[in-house]
């Protein structure tokens, strides 16, 4: 998988090589949530920005994200805080978060441009997503994902915060949004 990753980004292997390669493996047979996660993202590496009726960078899955994949992979962790104190971390250092905390009526590379972040991309079973893993400065996680194909951010938070609503607040205020963009809440759905 590593050797995948290193071969795309010298452009040693083409991006269909490569989606062929993760296409045959077999998801089931992976040990760890990573790996099925490069494997997925890796099956969306030909994939281009036209599959998905947008406009910009060849390719969906860029040169970056591949790059933040293999780090993963080699258990790179990120520490890299904002000005607005939210410390930005790789996906490998995420902890178990909850379904959903709200939906946010704004889109993530408009966040992410704002707040300085940056975000990687994958596939899913569902969906194209964007997705950006912060963490406060209380000290938990806050996964902000956007589908290719949504109108709005999902933003998941760490299972173990019991005060979500002050949770919520605090991302809101760290990136200057108002309760207005707010589409939902998982108290809004009685969860």
């Amino acid at each position: 998988m590593e050797t995948t990753l290193r071969d795309l980004l010298r452009h040693a292997r083409s991006r269909s090589d490569a989606a062929d390669w993760a296409r045959a493996v077999a998801l089931d047979a992976l040990e760890d949530d990573l790996s099925h996660d490069v494997v997925c993202a890796l099956q969306a590496a030909d994939r281009c920005e036209g599959d998905l009726d947008r406009t910009g960078a060849p390719y969906f899955i860029r040169d970056a994200d591949l790059r933040e994949w293999l780090a993963c992979l080699r258990g790179e962790d990120l520490d890299e805080s904002t000005a607005r104190g939210l410390r930005v971390l790789r996906a490998h250092q995420m902890r178990p978060l909850s379904d959903y905390l709200a939906a946010l009526d704004c889109k993530l590379a408009d966040l992410a441009a704002r707040a300085g972040l940056r975000s990687f991309r994958g596939w899913d079973d569902l969906d194209f997503y964007e997705a950006v893993l912060v963490e406060l400065p209380s000290g938990h996680q806050v996964t902000l994902i956007d589908h290719a194909r949504s109108t709005f951010t999902l933003v998941h938070l760490e299972r173990t915060v019991r005060d979500t609503e002050s949770a919520l607040g605090s991302l809101l205020s760290l990136l200057e949004l108002d309760r207005a963009c707010v589409v939902w809440t998982r108290e809004d759905l009685g969860w």
